[in-house]
Formats: C-alpha cells, sequence, structure tokens
C-alpha cells in the first residue's frame, strides 16, 4: 500500500480550543473522528508522523489564509500581498 497525507482544517471555536491543546490531543481526537469515518482496516491507530500548525497564535497570519479560485494566477497572490 503506497503511503497517502491526509490534510484536515478546524475552524471557528473549535480552531480556538485546539490551538491550545497539546500535540498528542490533537492526533488523538483526529484519529478517534477518522476511526469513526471509516473502518478501522483502512486507518492506521496513529499517523508515521504529523505537523500541526497553530495559525491564531503566529503573528503573521493571526489565524487566517487566503484562497483564490480556479484560474487564478501568480499575479493575483501579489495583488493580495499589497
Amino acid at each position: 500500500n503506497a503511503p497517502a497525507i491526509l490534510v484536515t482544517m478546524v475552524s471557528g471555536k473549535d480552531a480556538v480550543i485546539i490551538e491550545a491543546c497539546k500535540d498528542s490531543k490533537v492526533i488523538l481526537q483526529v484519529c478517534e473522528v477518522l476511526n469513526f469515518l471509516f473502518t478501522e482496516e483502512s486507518v492506521p491507530k496513529k499517523p508515521m508522523c504529523y505537523k500541526i500548525t497553530r495559525w491564531g497564535s503566529d503573528s503573521f497570519s493571526r489565524g487566517s489564509y487566503s484562497f483564490l479560485p480556479p484560474g487564478s494566477s501568480p499575479h493575483d497572490y501579489s495583488m493580495l500581498s499589497e
């Protein structure tokens, strides 16, 4: 089986709560949700590795991110940065 990458985003009040949690608790909660949504055979008990970002406490993003629709160009990102 080829390795897979899973990306999840948490927003709203839950994002504020998760921001303050230890990594181990976040991983546990995410794995519990995955096991609920999918069969246990398809979901590992814990990830091989992970990266948890905390955008709410990041001095540059302060909890936000940008989204551009299909057909956007690099110039659109440049315009957003001004």
